[in-house]
């Protein structure tokens, strides 16, 4: 245009822009984007409007590219507002990606800046919502607020809306709406009628399905590729393979080719009823209509063959140049059922680069001929080829020794499990717990029982399985006292006494059995047990702090036995005492004995009057930090779950990481590093070092250490971290402190108040910031027992200033580049200090640690509620409760076999020991 003599204008660009995008060319509509930008500050009087900026964002959109998003939107801020159309893409955009909660909190800002919705906008959340299957009544209330409001809804907003309830299986309410829809006088379209017949035949009613594919064709309407699609799906999942090759030849009659899809969906339908043969000739038909094979064909037809049996058809069906993972796993998993290790070592030997499903799918094959030490070898493979092992493979594992009776090595494994922060499902629960009871050890069973209970699961070991497990005469009482249970398990003339300290509150019940160990299985199921076995006097007894039925006649006929148990109940919480109980001295959790390392610095606090000191000034850990981060390495702080973020891996680190959201913070982060080759003293230093740290993480512009204690290390420093887009750089008042539990390292770092420092404009402080580690020696993933690496579990969380939601998309799109900057860094350190670098001052300073015994802390931290560096001392006045159970359940058990009389002497004991603490 220039070369004519004319400028273009604002409304040119906006065309090209928008053409580009519609196009998918998001990168030339940013390019002519900035040469709009660049002409708007210079002597073009041409700058970018709202339109401008809907344009791009419709195109970011529809590429999920949500950080181009987020950087547009901070320019568009400086240049103009956005509008109804401006949000309705953000919203659009973000519910595409999956991020809902985004497009939420963008339609509530919309309408705090006073903006109206409009039908679009409504539509896009509430599309959004149903389609991610887990907000289908927040689109309820979308659609309930639009009815509200008297807007016209529209056909797109009600198959929208169907086709939620469909996918979710509630059908009655998708015919409500439909009704709803024909009320207001809007006719269905395909989608909808679609959306009722996948949902019908997902839930098994073939009949109701083809209802409305009769309701679809009686209104006219032709059927598409994808309706047909749908309709061949559904007959073949309901068994209907013929009416589904009915249905094609109708399609093809109407002049349709039924595509790749269809195809394949038919030829699964074959093999699944067993028609083999035709199976087969669905593949040829594919092959001579034009159709290139792709992988899901391929796989389909090798996974169909191989579990008919015609294992080396499908091997002469495999093709190496288009396989993927999931073909190989096929045909690794089908040569393992046939035994056929051979050939499978054979794919391995010709360059097969495998992962951990096909390992897993070997494993299971092994294990299942018996070859254990075979398994256990191909485990310590993937270990050392770097592939993380997950619940699959332990579960493979432990169901291989269990079936051999090897309950110690299955136990050591799943112990294993834990370790490594896999979090087992009911399936491996129930696997130990049948296992158990198989080799008659009632006890371990029921250990493993309360642990699956405290993680909330579900046992899914069925009825059948549960009658099969009457044949001993067990009882069983489950209580709750505070915050432990308590379980008893009697047995032939001998009782077991179970132990959990629970994290979650449970309510008090009594559950009494004279046979049956499903009644701990299934306390929810015993109501409907009415055979001979089951009717064994099974009694439920509700009960507040103590029994409510001590005035029963009942218990006239135990007055002896129940006074003797008063008598023991106040003699055991008076009398019987330890020495640490009535010493009213500071009970110190230090262990001064240990000998230090001769680089390292340790203070130890003992007296109260040496914490005064500390009191002085707020910034100071003290030991409820310490507590604190100690519940959190153990899962024992009663937080929320964690959902699992991430799981990466190369050769010389592992990286895992997890997220939360509590009620009343920002998203909390964990994450568990694995370095080879490094020492917990190494990466302590490394990360304590502020000098250093400006080599490997390019975010921090600055830091400098306000204030340093040399007596217990703890340090206050000051940092400033450079933020991404438009955001403004963030500053840091870290306080921060180590406690050495025998080289395991707490290092625990927070926000704290520092006056000294005023507050300025820029940078803006965070005021809300904790991120603390847990440093420890592990085994090296080379499999040589040999605690050659360093693990560190990470605990973080901040209030940076900018939405949460914004907060934790940023972190999902920079975590692993982020993470993967600290393994190079770490490797540059060990190679300067191999080198002969001195350390600087922040390093010297991770040297000056607190000691500390954690094992003394786990046995007196409920007794005295103290921990290194609290400063309440204790009173030494509190009788742990235990005792007192100890006792009366000694009495209990000896005095009378009625099982009755043993539960009313515990609880009379317990009630009157409370006299004792009194006396």
């Amino acid at each position: 245009m220039p070369k004519f003599g004319s400028l273009p204008d604002v409304v040119s660009y906006n065309s090209l822009i928008d053409g580009y995008c519609r196009n998918g060319d998001v990168g030339n509509a940013s390019l002519v984007f900035e040469w709009l930008r660049r002409v708007s500050d210079g002597l073009f009087i041409c700058r970018p409007d709202v339109v401008s900026f809907n344009s791009l964002f419709n195109g970011f959109g529809k590429k999920k590219m949500l950080v181009e998003v987020f950087v547009y939107m901070g320019v568009m801020f400086k240049c103009c507002s956005p509008n109804v159309v401006t949000y309705s893409t953000w919203i659009d955009a973000f519910c595409k990606s999956g991020e809902l909660e985004l497009g939420l909190k963008s339609f509530r800002f919309m309408k705090r800046d006073g903006l109206a919705p409009n039908v679009v906008t409504f539509t896009c959340l509430i599309d959004g919502y149903c389609k991610s299957g887990v907000g289908l009544e927040v689109a309820v209330s979308l659609y309930e607020e639009m009815r509200r409001a008297g807007m016209s809804i529209n056909v797109v907003t009600y198959s929208a809306l169907i086709d939620g309830f469909c996918k979710q299986g509630e059908m009655q309410r998708g015919e409500d709406l439909y009704l709803q829809m024909r009320d207001d006088g809007l006719e269905p379209n395909s989608l909808v009628y679609t959306a009722f017949i996948d949902g019908y035949f997902k839930n098994g009613d073939a009949d109701n399905a083809m209802k409305f594919l009769a309701k679809m064709l009686n209104q006219g309407m032709k059927l598409d590729i994808a309706a047909y699609g749908v309709i061949v799906s559904g007959l073949c999942g309901n068994g209907k393979v013929k009416e589904a090759a009915e249905v094609v030849d109708d399609m093809e009659k109407g002049g349709l080719v039924p595509d790749e899809m269809i195809l394949t969906t038919m030829m699964n339908g074959y093999f699944k009823s067993g028609r083999v043969k035709d199976a087969v000739k669905v593949y040829g038909e594919f092959i001579t209509r034009g159709f290139e094979p792709d992988v899901v064909a391929l796989t389909a037809l090798i996974d169909g063959l191989a579990k008919s049996g015609r294992l080396h058809e499908a091997v002469a069906y495999f093709c190496k140049e288009r396989a993927n993972d999931v073909m190989y796993t096929v045909v690794i998993d089908a040569l393992c059922k046939e035994g056929d290790f051979i050939e499978v070592e054979r794919l391995f030997e010709a360059g097969l680069v495998a992962d951990k499903f096909m390992y897993t799918c070997w494993i299971a094959g092994l294990c299942k001929q018996g070859n254990l030490v075979g398994a256990f070898k191909l485990k310590t493979k993937m270990v050392q080829e770097g592939l993380e092992l997950d619940l699959l493979t332990y579960t493979t594992l432990i169901n291989g020794l269990a079936s051999k009776g090897l309950m110690v090595e299955a136990r050591q494994v799943f112990d294993e499990m834990l370790r490594r922060e896999i979090r087992p499902d009911s399936a491996v629960f129930d696997l130990l717990i049948r296992a158990y009871e198989k080799e008659g050890d009632i006890t371990a069973a029921s250990e493993l029982f309360l642990d699956m209970q405290t993680r909330g699961l579900v046992t899914v070991v069925s009825d059948a399985d549960c009658s099969k497990q009457c044949d001993n005469e067990v009882t069983y009482i489950v209580f709750k006292i505070d915050q432990w249970f308590l379980m008893f398990v009697f047995e032939g003339g001998h009782v077991a006494l179970i132990l959990s300290h629970l994290t979650i509150q449970l309510e008090w019940k009594w559950y009494l059995q004279g046979r049956a160990h499903e009644a701990l299985l299934h306390p929810h199921k015993n109501s409907g047990m009415h055979n001979s076995s089951a009717e064994k006097k099974t009694k439920m007894m509700e009960l507040s702090s103590f029994f409510p039925t001590f005035c029963s006649p009942d218990l006239l006929l135990f007055i002896a036995p129940l006074w003797i148990a008063v008598v023991i109940g106040v003699l055991v919480g008076w009398v019987w005492r330890p020495s640490w109980a009535r010493d009213d001295k500071i009970f110190t959790f230090f262990n001064n004995n240990l000998p230090l390392p001769a680089a390292t610095t340790t203070t130890t606090v003992n007296s109260f009057e040496s914490r005064q000191v500390y009191k002085e000034k707020s910034w100071f850990l003290t030991g409820d930090d310490f507590r604190h981060l100690w519940n959190l390495v153990e899962v024992k702080d009663g937080g929320p779950s964690w959902i699992q973020m991430m799981d990466r891996s190369t050769p010389t680190f592992s990286y895992q990481a997890w997220r939360r959201d509590p009620h009343d913070g920002p998203p909390q982060y964990r994450s568990r590093t694995v370095f080879e080759d490094a020492t917990p003293e190494m990466v302590r230093d490394f990360f304590w070092d502020d000098d250093f740290r400006s080599n490997w993480d390019d975010i921090l512009l600055f830091s400098s250490t306000l204030e340093a204690c040399k007596d217990n290390g703890t340090m206050v420093v000051q940092w400033v971290r450079k933020f991404p887009f438009f955001c403004s750089d963030r500053e840091y008042i870290i306080g921060r402190r180590i406690w050495d539990a025998g080289r395991v390292f707490y290092c625990v770092t927070k926000g704290v108040q520092y006056p000294s420092v005023p507050r300025q404009s820029k940078p803006r402080r965070v005021d809300l910031y904790y991120s603390s580690w847990c440093i420890r020696a592990v085994e090296s993933k080379r499999g040589n027992g040999e605690m050659t690496s360093c693990e560190v579990l990470l605990f973080h969380h901040e209030d940076m200033g900018i939405p949460w939601e914004i907060a934790k998309l940023g972190v999902r799109q920079g975590m692993w580049g982020a993470v993967k900057k600290i393994e190079p860094g770490l490797r540059a350190y060990q190679r300067a200090k191999a080198a002969g670098a001195g350390l600087s001052p922040s390093a010297i300073m991770a040297q000056i640690n607190t000691k500390v015994s954690v094992e003394e802390f786990m046995n007196e931290r409920d007794s005295t509620g103290e921990v290194a560096g609290d400063e309440k001392p204790s009173s030494g006045k509190n009788i742990p409760k235990m005792l007192v159970v100890g006792g009366a359940i000694a009495l209990a058990c000896t005095l009378d076999k009625g099982l009755l009389t043993k539960a009313v002497i515990f609880g009379v004991a317990r009630r009157f020991a409370r006299m004792g603490k009194r006396v």
